[in-house]
């Protein structure tokens, strides 16, 4: 009888343990297959895809403040343009704001409006989330009349002067001795290498800034920038906000967040930056550089001038 009862027991212990066994292998294969799935969806458009739809699709279903700004809110403009003509946009965003750290600056063009700031700071400035306060300094001193303005002392006017007084890459190197000179020099590799020895760390001798791809995510308290050039002409620079769309100031203009065809920038690497079209002197960024990773402001010192 004890005998029986043993076997019994026994062959039940081991009928449990291959149910277990089949259980466990059909929930691995489940999860595997829920994976594969989560892939294949997150990958259903490519960049370029999703570069148009987020374009194409950006009055209908992104969110705007006040301002008329893009939102930094996007779980919360998700959820309100959740329609289904907005499925395949909130599919891209998705996928671009995985590719962010969330160190991101925010877009805020009423930064660098003062007329101070607008003329004597450029895309390089911009691109660095830098007010240099020497390059200011210099510029009020051209300032002709000052007056008040929401409270605060303004300048009447943009000083004609002050356009002389645009940080270029390489003048930091040069001033405090990195380079020997800042030769006026427009490829990739030159105006790349002199962003690298503006901001080389004093004490490691190491890049602050490197490079990087769109699909790839800055480290922690990085957000992304980018650079490109008109050959033997000029160069210009982006960078990425938290709204997760790109914005740009051109020399002494105002700053914004739209392309040549004045579509919004996703993708710089894929933006319209032939503002030439019909003149015959005008600027084509036609080679695009690199994608930067850059420290913000709280994090470490960027070096324009």
């Amino acid at each position: 009888m004890f005998f029986s009862v043993f076997i019994l027991g026994a062959l039940l212990i081991t009928f449990l343990v291959i149910m277990n066994k089949k259980m466990s292998k059909k929930n691995r294969i489940k999860k595997q297959k829920k994976s594969k799935k989560r892939e294949k969806f997150s990958n259903k458009f490519t960049i370029q895809d999703c570069n148009k739809i987020l374009i194409d699709k950006e009055k209908d279903c992104n969110c705007f403040d006040r301002n008329g700004y893009p939102t930094q809110f996007h779980n919360e403009c998700m959820t309100i343009k959740h329609a289904d003509k907005c499925n395949d946009y909130n599919t891209c965003k998705r996928k671009f704001l995985k590719y962010m750290s969330g160190n991101e600056p925010e877009y805020n063009p009423k930064q660098w409006e003062d007329p101070i700031i607008q003329s004597s700071h450029n895309c390089y400035a911009y691109f660095l989330d830098d007010h240099i306060p020497a390059i200011k300094k210099k510029c009020e001193g051209y300032c002709p009349k000052f007056t008040k303005k929401n409270g605060k002392r303004t300048c009447v006017k943009k000083p004609a002067k002050c356009d002389n007084l645009k940080p270029q890459p390489g003048d930091f190197a040069v001033e405090n001795g990195l380079m020997s000179s800042n030769e006026y020099k427009y490829d990739c590799d030159t105006i790349v290498n002199k962003v690298f020895m503006d901001n080389k760390d004093k004490y490691t001798k190491r890049n602050k800034i490197f490079k990087t791809n769109f699909s790839e995510q800055c480290p922690n308290n990085y957000y992304k920038g980018a650079v490109v050039v008109h050959p033997n002409k000029t160069y210009h620079f982006y960078r990425q906000d938290k709204n997760g769309r790109w914005s740009h100031k051109q020399g002494t203009l105002e700053v914004e967040n739209l392309d040549a065809s004045k579509k919004s920038i996703w993708a710089p690497h894929l933006a319209d930056r032939d503002y030439k079209k019909d003149k015959k002197d005008g600027i084509n960024y036609t080679n695009f550089c690199s994608y930067l990773c850059v420290p913000n402001n709280m994090h470490a010192k960027t070096n324009a001038l």
